[in-house]
């Protein structure tokens, strides 16, 4: 007999819709900022994430795209409790985020983390069993030592580990790059979580495998109704698997809406230049993708240990007004898409 995995107990932060029915995830104003080391070598404040707004829907996938430093992993780990907010207001299914540790195993009923690296974050020195089985009895999911061999069995199945007989008794080092990533996917699932965080899960594995595991996701999403934060610096493979984008630069969201609709017609600057420099044929055949977007110039990223009065893609902006260097510009909602920049306000 195949057993289903156990629906939340009642009276978890994880059973049933959110109280308001509304977002797994609400975020306001969400700030991180850390103490640090300027470039200079002086003391500073790193201001990692900076007044972030976003809402993710159940079963939806949202992807977090920007280049390396503009706050995405520090976005997921503030979700993962990771690095508490210093500022803001964050809402997950519901309730805000919790302080005491049996509040926070509570919490993680609800919102499990895929790492980045599958070599590192699964232990070697135990069979998959073990993996699997401990995430179950951590959260009570499983009743009995039989009922948690059908359940890690049920897990292997759903990440097309299959046949489970085969491994089950298997070590993470005798499993290819590609089944690692399936493990701990699959011990996110054990306890049902309602949002799973996917920090670049491909970025470690094999061109020929990566689609394997964005065609997994989209598929969970479907069947398991789970919500999944998809974190890239790679808008193409955003544009395949995610229902919307939110775009990140210098620690703030810059520009979000629809996927096709920021893919095609991006409306930040920043956005142009990111969606311009994926592989695209699209991008030689003359489209009109392509003769919009102007070329930006080789300027440094922002510095986040430095105070910015206006957009903190002005340096880098080929549209810059003497207005972007002086006032910050909020997000801008055109249609289905937002976007920070004073270029929208005519069409706005």
């Amino acid at each position: 007999m195949t057993a289903t995995l156990p629906a939340n107990p009642p009276g978890l932060p994880g059973s049933g819709p959110s109280p308001s029915g509304g977002p797994i995830v609400s975020a306001r104003r969400l700030t991180r900022h850390f103490q640090g080391r300027s470039r200079g070598g002086g003391r500073t404040t790193i201001r990692a994430v900076e007044e972030v707004d976003f809402d993710i829907e159940p079963g939806t996938i949202v992807a977090l795209v920007g280049e390396s430093g503009s706050g995405k992993t520090t976005l997921a780990r503030m979700l993962a409790l990771l690095h508490p907010p210093t500022s803001g207001d964050l809402v997950v299914a519901g309730k805000e985020l919790p302080r005491r540790q049996r509040d926070k195993v509570r919490y993680y009923g609800n919102v499990q983390m895929i790492y980045q690296d599958p070599f590192a974050s699964l232990n070697t020195l135990k069979p998959l069993r073990h993996i699997l089985g401990r995430a179950l009895r951590i959260h009570g999911r499983a009743k009995g030592r039989r009922n948690e061999r059908e359940l890690v069995a049920e897990l292997l199945a759903k990440v097309n580990l299959t046949p489970p007989e085969q491994f089950v008794d298997a070590y993470p080092t005798s499993l290819s790059g590609g089944q690692r990533q399936r493990v701990a996917i699959a011990r996110a699932l054990a306890v049902r979580p309602r949002l799973l965080l996917a920090d670049e899960p491909t970025s470690m594995l094999d061109a020929s495998i990566r689609l394997d595991i964005l065609n997994l996701l989209r598929d969970l999403r479907d069947s398991e109704r789970v919500a999944i934060l998809y974190i890239t610096h790679d808008i193409a493979s955003a544009r395949y698997i995610s229902d919307r984008i939110m775009v990140m630069y210098g620690g703030r969201i810059v520009e979000q809406g629809p996927t096709d609709d920021v893919v095609q017609n991006p409306r930040h600057p920043y956005t142009r230049l990111l969606v311009a420099s994926a592989p695209d044929p699209a991008h030689h055949k003359g489209s009109g993708l392509n003769r919009r977007v102007q070329v930006v110039g080789d300027a440094e990223p922002v510095d986040v240990s430095q105070e910015v009065t206006g957009c903190r893609f002005a340096p880098r902006c080929p549209f810059v007004m003497d207005r972007c260097r002086e006032q910050r510009p909020p997000l801008l909602q055109v249609g289905d898409q937002a976007a920070a920049c004073w270029l929208l306000e005519d069409e706005q």
